[in-house]
């Protein structure tokens, strides 16, 4: 399943409660790094990862080789932390909501105005006040 930006705004609303499963440290990507990355994202389909590392450049393409291994989705990426999302089809953690699931539209019920009140039709009065004048000596 790939997100759509429906998705990916409901996960990242979930994805502020975690805290990092996975810590990448000086030796950056190695077997155990990549074995535990997929138990954890099998287990829990959204997880958090910190990279520590000093480079901004090699954070992002250690975060990109991760996602392209694990055959997962980044999410977001802030600073160290990045999220990673990959659904697991036999046992599903997350439930999307009826609303943003594939082909779901907006009910026809519910209104929505871009319109801001008229202050003259609601009776609403200017509540700017004046200055009182200063004398001038």
């Amino acid at each position: 399943m790939i997100p759509n930006n429906k998705h990916i705004r409901f996960l990242k609303t979930l994805c502020h409660q975690l805290s990092p499963v996975v810590r990448i440290g000086q030796k950056g990507v190695t077997e155990s790094v990549q074995s535990e990355l997929e138990i954890a994202l099998a287990h829990h389909e959204l997880i958090k990862i910190k990279v520590g590392m000093a480079d901004r450049d090699e954070r992002r393409s250690t975060i990109a080789a991760l996602a392209e291994k694990s055959e997962s989705y980044v999410i977001q990426q802030v600073g160290q932390v990045a999220v990673l999302f990959r659904r697991n089809h036999e046992k599903p953690v997350i439930e999307f909501p009826s609303s943003i699931k594939a082909g779901a539209k907006i009910p026809s019920n519910s209104k929505v105005t871009d319109k801001k009140p008229d202050s003259k039709k609601t009776g609403a009065k200017n509540t700017k006040r004046k200055r009182p004048a200063t004398k001038k000596r």
